[in-house]
């Protein structure tokens, strides 16, 4: 199980791939505010599917209270994430920078799309990271050239 916040989980359901998480984690908790941004996001093609998924489970926090200790100019949705991973001690699955910086000092370990791209790679999920890769960018997710070319090297595809 893994925890996740909105964004890694809108982009899978961009490129109609949410299916290689569940194949990965099993199941993904999310806290109550990401419920509320994909439900919000509903209105976008794909989206509602992601609410009636057995496998995505809405998990509330042991202390909401701790929220406000997170730094404020992160969302809800990344804090509550964060707050969760770290209490039921799951990795968490965000690309957020500045949330990922956020859940380090937190103590929780991190994984981002790229990461769960490129072990799909490697266990045999994906055929061709790179067309994938290329079709998330087709869908706004944003990527540094760099690490374009480094996960693509990790995975022997340059």
């Amino acid at each position: 199980m893994i925890v996740s916040n909105a964004g890694p989980l809108i982009s899978f359901v961009r490129v109609n791939k949410l299916a290689l998480l569940h194949k990965i984690f099993q199941k993904i908790a999310i806290p109550p505010a990401v419920h509320a941004e994909l439900i919000q996001g509903f209105r976008k093609p794909g989206m509602s599917e992601t609410g009636k998924l057995p496998w995505i489970e809405i998990l509330s926090l042991e202390s909401p209270e701790d929220i406000n200790k997170l730094p404020h100019t992160l969302g809800d949705g990344e804090k509550e994430a964060i707050l969760l991973a770290r209490e039921r001690r799951l990795p968490l699955l965000i690309d957020d920078l500045a949330a990922r910086k956020a859940a380090i000092k937190e103590g929780v370990r991190i994984i981002g799309t790229l990461g769960v791209l490129i072990h799909a790679k490697e266990i045999g999920e994906i055929e061709n990271l790179k067309e994938v890769l290329d079709e998330f960018l087709r869908h706004d997710f944003r990527l540094r050239r760099e690490l374009y070319q480094k996960a693509l090297q990790k995975v022997g595809e340059i």
